[in-house]
């Protein structure tokens, strides 16, 4: 299966689901995802704690998934849209 393949995707009832590359670190937007979680509100947080840090994560992922733009971007970012 070559990478122009990909994304392949399916829907169902409201949602879709898109199945990428496994060793494509280029197509993959979950990457772009981790760079804005890193360069954003995990570079800004200092957590005492490991749970402190899961819920600084946490929130932000939940706050990702609320934006529609930062999903669609980092779809963009990979060259997948």
């Amino acid at each position: 299966m070559t990478t122009n393949s990909f994304p392949m995707r399916f829907s169902h009832g409201a949602g879709q689901m898109a199945l990428l590359p496994d060793h494509a670190p280029d197509l993959n937007p979950v990457k772009y995802l981790w760079v804005r979680l890193q360069r954003g509100a995990l570079a800004r947080s200092c957590p005492r704690s490991l749970s402190e840090s899961k819920i600084t994560l946490r929130n932000e992922l939940r706050s990702g998934q609320r934006r529609q733009s930062i999903v669609t971007a980092c779809w963009k970012q990979a060259g997948l849209w």
